[in-house]
């Protein structure tokens, strides 16, 4: 092989605290679906959740200290990327969630720009909604 073809990320892992209540948000406010569910042999729960080409693994160890104490790396932000941002906003709001910024632009993002507002979810997670122009 004389090139690496990525064909996309797999999924991103996330630490979550209660996964009850993720796997709601995730699935009844963002429109994400379980695509396999298990608890690992050391007690952590384990959803892998997915809409469109986006997939999730959301983690909640047995001992919540073991992801505070882990030194993998972190995580800024979970984009997703919406046709529409402005409608993908007011659908969010309907639902509850609130943004902590307006809509933004960046202009040095892609030829175009893109269009991003940011959120947080039922963890403290970083979120993002996205629209490229």
């Amino acid at each position: 092989m004389e090139n690496l073809t990525y064909l996309g990320f797999g999924h991103t892992g996330m630490f979550i605290k209660n996964m009850i209540e993720s796997k709601t948000f995730y699935m009844d406010i963002l429109g994400f679906k379980v695509v396999s569910e298990y608890t690992g042999e050391d007690g952590a729960k384990l959803c892998f959740l997915n809409n469109g080409n986006c997939t999730i693994e959301l983690i909640e160890f047995a001992d919540l200290t073991i992801s505070r104490d882990r030194k993998d790396g972190i995580i800024d932000h979970l984009s997703i990327r919406v046709e529409d941002v402005e409608a993908a906003k007011s659908y969010l709001e309907s639902k509850g969630v609130q943004f902590e910024t307006e809509i933004l632009f960046d202009e040095k993002l892609y030829d175009r720009g893109e269009r991003f507002a940011m959120f947080r979810g039922p963890s403290g997670e970083r979120l993002q909604i996205e629209q490229i122009l």
